[in-house]
């Protein structure tokens, strides 16, 4: 017993270490703790659905045009696809949950990052071509995309970025191969120059608007599809090592 209270008088605030923590969840936490039950129901009735009613999936690609997600409102900056030539097809997650929360859309000119939403309306859909890139920008006709375990937290609602500075429905994806189509002057980038690296979402897309300060060429010999699996992975373990 000695022992016990000379212990407790050089430590007094011992027992006090738990009840200094915070006894309330911040917004935020409440947010992703309403995203979890959701992509558990979710997930749960699509099973239901598939497994017991034997209901057929919706059709992956069945909203290439416009309007997309009945009952859900349009986007800021979506519209009618344009021309072909014009048009870009990219995916995007309409809200926290199972694979049926992932559509296909052609309702733009091209996606960017959250990192440059400011320069495009505020939104990850730029409705148009445009004219003259800002500066340190490239436009990509984006060939290939990688998915990370990232992206499926996106869908489940857990991704803090994503519910932070963009929130739904949003185009995920960080790795993204293929050609410049345009560049700004100052990018030391020119059409047909084989590119890949990052974007911070929008890279499930056609056609990616990205910072040149996150591209690098693709080496001689090496596909679009192996390229594109270099990005975050590789830059996940260096930063590990570091």
């Amino acid at each position: 017993q000695a022992v016990l209270v000379a212990q407790a008088k050089r430590q007094p605030a011992l027992s006090f270490v738990v009840a200094s923590r915070p006894l309330w969840m911040s917004k935020f936490e409440i947010q992703v703790l309403k995203n979890q039950a959701t992509a558990l129901f979710q997930n749960i009735w699509i099973w239901f659905l598939r497994a017991v009613v034997r209901l057929p999936p919706p059709p992956f690609i069945s909203a290439l045009t416009w309007p997309t997600v009945p009952g859900r409102e349009a986007a800021k900056g979506e519209g009618p696809p344009q021309t072909d030539k014009e048009r870009c097809v990219c995916v995007e997650i309409v809200g926290p949950g199972g694979v049926d929360r992932i559509q296909a859309r052609s309702h733009c000119w091209a996606t960017c990052g959250y990192d440059l939403m400011k320069e495009f309306d505020g939104s990850q859909r730029i409705p148009t071509p445009v004219s003259q890139m800002p500066p340190g920008l490239v436009v990509l006709r984006n060939s290939a995309f990688s998915i990370n375990y990232a992206d499926i937290c996106i869908r489940w609602g857990l991704y803090e970025s994503a519910l932070r500075y963009v929130g739904w429905p949003i185009i995920p994806g960080f790795d993204v191969a293929g050609v410049v189509e345009a560049a700004a002057p100052d990018t030391g980038y020119k059409p047909d120059d084989r590119v890949y690296g990052c974007t911070l979402f929008g890279g499930y897309s056609s056609r990616v608007v990205t910072s040149s300060r996150m591209l690098m060429r693709v080496p001689e010999g090496m596909s679009f599809e192996a390229a594109a699996c270099i990005p975050a992975a590789a830059g996940t373990a260096l930063h590990a090592a570091a």
